[in-house]
């Protein structure tokens, strides 16, 4: 059953292409040509991190706790990995062998056309590849991670996620395409960063520790600009987070916070947790960027309060009676 959250925003939007990705691997049907990929994946996330965790050990605080604490098991995960390399192609980018996903749905919130790429989707990807790869032994789902990380090579400007903030710092980029100026997307560029993480793991080798150091920098450098008075913000289009999203970014800078020694995340990892116990950013948002679901389920909670009032009231009436 999917959540109560989800059927409200499928109430309210529609029927969304990550539903039937939600209900596993093995439950697609034949005849459909496309699912969301970061939703398939998540259908195996917790099998995922299973199996890197006991390979090499945790990666810090968790930061999709509800996802890790659901297991599909390994046959689940080796359909998603089988699924991954029957739905994505080889292509050569300056001599890089690369293999792409392709989002065939448009991203409205950025104005951007079927046809874009992810650093967070080759991210979640690539660790379902690893997770295959240290359960079989099976070369494919190795060779198939490298292709994927070499995405990261590849500019936006080229059809790659590379962002350039200056020669030692890179972003990887949530939603690209060139053409597109990139939004920098926070929690994009931090999933991106647990691939390459658990890439270097698996798979050491200095290139894949410099995709990661550069990555952690960019981090570094941008993270004030996330940071803001109230509330964070989502990416560099000054949209403000959701509530799920600022917690996210909290967990995401506190695993994080362990690989910068100048101290950035964790001091910004501690305002955005000062700002949940007052959350003033909540307010901004349904006064500056309102959306449907929140505004409904404002409404909701603003009814539940009035209910709750006249209740009391009542039974103080009754009991001065």
């Amino acid at each position: 059953m999917l959540p109560l959250v989800e059927l409200v925003r499928v109430a309210l939007y529609g029927s969304q292409s990550y539903t039937s990705a939600q209900r596993g691997c093995s439950s697609l049907d034949a005849s459909q040509t496309w699912v969301h990929p970061t939703a398939l994946v998540l259908t195996v996330y917790g099998d995922t991190q299973r199996i890197l965790g006991e390979a090499f050990g945790p990666h810090g605080t968790e930061v999709l706790p509800n996802d890790a604490d659901n297991f599909a098991g390994v046959a689940e995960l080796l359909c998603v990995a089988d699924y991954l390399l029957a739905v994505t192609r080889v292509e050569d980018f300056d001599g890089r062998p690369v293999r792409r996903i392709v989002f065939d749905i448009p991203e409205n919130t950025y104005g951007i056309a079927n046809g874009w790429v992810s650093g967070l989707a080759q991210g979640m990807a690539g660790q379902v590849l690893l997770a295959a790869h240290l359960e079989t032994g099976d070369g494919k789902y190795l060779r198939a991670a490298r292709e994927l990380r070499n995405l990261f090579f590849v500019p936006v400007t080229s059809g790659g996620v590379r962002v350039e903030i200056s020669p030692q710092q890179v972003w990887y980029e949530e939603y690209a395409k060139p053409g597109t100026r990139p939004p920098l997307v926070l929690n994009g560029h931090l999933l991106a960063l647990d691939f390459l993480y658990w890439m270097s793991r698996v798979d050491a080798d200095d290139e894949t520790t410099a995709l990661f150091d550069s990555g952690i920098r960019a981090a570094v450098a941008m993270i004030d600009r996330y940071s803001g008075p109230a509330w964070s913000y989502y990416d560099q289009r000054r949209n403000l987070a959701t509530g799920k999203y600022h917690a996210f970014h909290v967990r995401q800078l506190r695993r994080y916070e362990m690989h910068d020694d100048s101290g950035s995340l964790r001091a910004a990892r501690k305002r955005m947790q000062w700002q949940q116990f007052v959350p003033l950013g909540v307010l901004q948002r349904l006064f500056t960027q309102p959306s449907r679901l929140l505004i409904f389920l404002t409404g909701m909670f603003f009814m539940l309060y009035v209910m709750l009032f006249f209740v009391v009231r009542q039974l103080r009436r009754r009991r001065g009676q």
